[in-house]
């Protein structure tokens, strides 16, 4: 089963990296788009081309339009031929529900249920001023208020 996951960038070089590295680790493949970033996202995300990235496109707007960054990843993912999409932000680590399975076995585990669709809990962590002192690189250890 093919999992591929579709996410859109946007001046995101202080975390794309880790997040990238994340879903990798767990067995997702990711087509990217970066709508424009000033930063080195594109570049860092290219970085990853050929592990575990698939594809990488830049899509230049000059506002945030959703639909046609979501069309355009669908359009994306649809090249690899995927069992299961999954969307992600630059900035969200995606994790499997049951300890000691990544999430791609997790989501094979779902579809073997034959269900077509998975909810995710979401828990925003917001970092505060204390965190940005921090010399831990890693953004989920840095967060301590």
């Amino acid at each position: 089963m093919r999992i591929v996951g579709m996410m859109t960038v946007y001046n995101e070089s202080d975390i794309v990296e880790q997040t990238i590295d994340h879903l990798t680790s767990q067995g997702i493949q990711l087509v990217i788009i970066d709508n424009g970033s000033t930063d080195r996202s594109y570049e860092i995300c290219s970085q990853f081309l050929g592990k575990g990235v698939l594809s990488i496109e830049r899509l230049l707007t000059e506002k945030f339009e959703f639909q046609l960054i979501l069309r355009k990843l669908h359009e994306m993912a649809l090249e690899y031929n995927p069992s299961w999409e999954l969307l992600s932000g630059a900035d969200e680590f995606l994790e499997s529900p049951y300890r000691g399975l990544t999430l791609n076995e997790a989501v094979q585990l779902e579809a073997q249920k034959n269900y077509n669709l998975i909810q995710f809990n979401n828990f925003e962590f917001w970092p505060t001023e204390k965190d940005y002192d921090s010399p831990e690189k890693d953004v989920r250890k840095r967060l301590r208020y």
